[in-house]
């Protein structure tokens, strides 16, 4: 079994923290974790999360498979 990592980021976030998540599953991907890199559109650090509402949601899902 090997390693998973999902980063999530909002696209309305400052670029530079939008660069860093993609530079984060850029880096584990070349250390072997299935890596999966989602930017979400309108969202930032305050709203990102709710998502975590919606039982059925993407977020959630990855959270508790």
């Amino acid at each position: 079994d090997g390693v998973s990592l999902t980063c999530w980021a909002g696209a309305a976030e400052r670029p530079e923290f939008v660069r860093q998540n993609a530079l984060l599953a850029n880096v584990w991907t070349g250390l072997g974790a299935e890596t999966e890199c989602i930017t979400t559109p309108g969202e930032h650090h305050f709203n990102v999360i709710d998502a975590l509402i919606d039982p059925q949601g993407d977020l959630v899902r990855r959270l508790a498979p």
